[in-house]
Order: structure tokens, then sequence, then C-alpha cells
């Protein structure tokens, strides 16, 4: 990907998060402030957040539809050269970012579960090598702005819970998409399922995609 095209696409995400940044503090101050204005006037920081908001995911788009035209690459090569990346064959993870994107790739067979968040940047975690006897584990992941992108193992049984205040959430081709959108799946088999794997997903700011 060109320099120019990675300029202007940092531009974007920047001014996103101002104006994510400012609606949430003005909002933040209408609401639990001493003066109160009229409902339909404070409505405007909500406007900010979800216009920067906007900008954010079309930014994310742009660069994601970069990427796939490299070559060269794999897609966690090409996410790994920004953020916090790791390829391990650990059977647990926990990462915790302020600022940043977080790829974690894992391909352990004694698979004990894990967690993972981030304040601005976005989550990728690859569990499709991953593998474990029996039993339920567990995972969870947040963020506040940015989106989560979870690929999970095939031939397990899941128990997925996904919520976002302001984005959209797929889930095995199920979709919620708007403002305050919850969406859940469950596999028909998972409470008979020798291998479980449960997981809660929650953005502020964000989309949710689970596959």
């Amino acid at each position: 990907m060109s320099a120019k095209i990675h300029r202007k696409q940092d531009r974007n995400k920047i001014f996103g998060v101002i104006l994510v940044g400012l609606g949430i503090i003005f909002l933040v101050e209408i609401l639990f402030g001493s003066n109160l204005f009229d409902f339909l006037i404070s409505l405007w920081p909500l406007i900010l957040i979800v216009i920067g908001w906007k900008i954010l995911r079309d930014a994310k788009h742009s660069q994601r539809k970069h990427e796939n035209e490299d070559e060269g690459k794999s897609s966690f090569e090409e996410k790994s050269s920004r953020g916090f990346s790791k390829e391990s064959g650990e059977d647990r993870f926990a990462h915790s970012a302020i600022i940043g994107d977080t790829s974690i790739r894992l391909t352990t067979k004694s698979f004990q579960g894990g967690n993972a968040s981030s304040v601005i940047g976005d989550i990728h975690v690859n569990l499709s090598e991953i593998d474990f006897d029996s039993g339920e584990r567990k995972l969870r992941f947040s963020t506040v702005i940015g989106d989560s992108n979870i690929t999970m193992p095939k031939d397990f049984a899941f128990n997925i819970t996904g919520s976002s205040v302001i984005g959209d959430i797929h889930i095995f081709g199920q979709k919620a998409e708007g403002l305050f959108r919850n969406l859940s799946y469950k596999s028909q088999n998972y409470d008979t399922a020798e291998k479980r794997i449960k997981i809660f997903v929650s953005s502020v700011i964000g989309d949710i995609h689970i596959a």
C-alpha cells in the first residue's frame, strides 16, 4: 500500500477519533452537568459520535480493501505490521491495549480460553487451529472504539453473545445492524457437545465479526 494512501487513512482515523471523543465529552457534560438543554438540541453530541464512527468505519473498510489487493503478505503478516501481534502455542491468552490494533493467532492443542480488550483499536483473533480434549472454554473480548474480528475453529459447538452500542454484529451469517444492537448464537447441540466454546464480545463503537 502506498505511503499516500496510508497518510490519508491515518488522517481519516484521527479525524474520526476526534469527532467521537468530542461527542462523548459533550454528551457526558449535557447529561450529567448542571445545565440541561432542550432534548433535541442535546442530541447533537450523539450525531458527532455517529459521524465520527462512520468515518472510522469507512477508513477501515478502505484499508481492508487495499490490504486484500497487496501481494506477497498474508493477512496476519499485514496486520502484524501495526500494533501488537502474537502467534504462539500458549494454552491461554490475555492482552489489553490502550491504543493500537491487536492481532493474535493461537495454535495450541490444549486451549484453555482467554480474553482481549482495547480502548482504541481493532482486535483480530485467529483460533482456527486450536483444539482441546473436551469441556467448555470461555472467551471474552471488549473494545471501546474498534472492531472485533474472531475466526473460530470448525467442528466445535458455540454459545456466543455480542453487543454493540454503535456498530454492526455478524455471527456465522446472522447479523444485527445499527444502534444498541445485541445478537446471540447457540449451536443446537451445544449442551451435549463434547467441545464447547462460550464467547462474550462487547463494543461501544465498532463492528463485531465472528466466523
